[in-house]
Parts: structure tokens; C-alpha cells; sequence
């Protein structure tokens, strides 16, 4: 299964549907198109700019043509958006807890990627 939130503008782009469809075929993934769930002050590192739900109609194109290519697909449905309570809004400004600093800290050190600020 491979998960993939659409960010529009940034990922919902044709080009970023063939190469999809490109991974995803010959693997037999079954793909989930997961709408972003907006977060207050979170940015693309690429464009500098908000990040952007991609609309409705895209999001069913990018299903649409995962379906013909022979790509399982699934959209997921988000639930709490209005309450900033969907996936990725609920960590938003709470301080990680120590375990969760040291579990951070024990993935980022095993993959030689630096730690980040907790």
C-alpha cells in the first residue's frame, strides 16, 4: 500500500500522476489518495508558499486514472478537519514528550539523518 497525500500545486500535476502510476503498476500497490488537512503555518519547502488541499475534482481524476491504469485505489475520507482534529492537525504545537523526543532522537541517529529541534 502506498499512501499519498495530494498537495495542490505541488503533487497533483499530470507529470506526478504518470510517475504514480509508474511505481505504483508494476508493484501491485494499491494506492490511498489522502486530502491534505490544512495546518496553520506550515509551508513548501520547495515553492515557499502555503501548502493547499488539491481540489475534489482533481482528487477523483488522480482516482480515475489510477483505476484504468490497473491501480487499486482508494480515497480516504478525512473526518475532524472542522474541529483541527484530521490526521497531521492534532500535534501541531504541543511539545513532544520526553519518550517521544528519545524514540526521534534513536530513528534519527539509526538512519544518519539529524534530530531536528524537539
Amino acid at each position: 500500500t502506498l499512501e499519498y497525500v495530494l498537495l495542490a500545486g505541488l503533487n497533483d500535476r499530470e507529470s506526478n500522476l504518470r510517475r504514480l502510476i509508474e511505481l505504483a503498476r508494476p508493484r501491485r500497490w494499491h494506492v490511498n489518495l489522502i486530502e491534505y488537512n490544512p495546518v496553520p503555518g506550515a509551508v513548501s519547502y520547495q515553492q515557499g508558499s502555503p501548502l493547499r488541499t488539491t481540489s475534489p475534482e482533481r482528487t477523483e481524476h488522480f482516482r480515475q486514472s489510477l483505476v484504468r491504469s490497473g491501480v487499486d485505489c482508494t480515497v480516504r475520507i478525512s473526518r475532524g478537519r472542522e474541529v483541527a482534529a484530521a490526521c497531521g492537525q492534532l500535534g501541531r504545537g504541543i511539545p513532544p514528550t520526553p519518550q517521544a523526543r528519545r524514540l526521534r532522537a534513536k530513528l534519527s541517529s539509526s538512519r544518519g539523518m539529524p534530530s531536528g529541534k524537539s
